[in-house]
């Protein structure tokens, strides 16, 4: 198995910025919870898109070491957001599906109501 490129060496205004750098991450990835849980779905996709360029730029860079291990904690507590979050969309695209099954069954019935009759004649 090969070991983490982790950096040994680090100041403390880089150990700083990259643990801001990573704090808006865990900030939005609870945003994006939030949102999922009010059904915001416009702004849960703004996150997620915010989110990932964090993500992206974060680890263009070596961890410091003094970060590794909140962060290994904290990705999984992510997993875990982005799995209730999962939750949330199937149930709500089932309930999108269940509306859209009920317009579709009442537009039809609207439709068989306003048909002139038939003439046989």
């Amino acid at each position: 198995m090969e070991t983490p490129d982790l950096a040994t060496e680090w100041t403390e205004a880089a150990l700083t910025e990259q643990r801001q750098q990573w704090q808006a991450i865990t900030a939005l990835s609870g945003d994006i919870a939030i949102a999922a849980e009010q059904l915001d779905w416009d702004n849960l996709l703004e996150l997620a898109d915010q989110r990932q360029t964090l993500v992206a730029e974060f680890f263009q860079s070596p961890i410091y070491l003094p970060l590794f291990q909140q962060i290994s904690i904290e990705l999984n507590q992510i997993q875990d957001q982005h799995k209730q979050v999962l939750k949330l969309v199937q149930q709500a695209v089932a309930v999108n599906e269940a509306k859209t099954a009920s317009l579709q069954e009442a537009r039809d019935v609207i439709e068989a109501d306003t048909r002139p009759p038939h003439n046989n004649h």
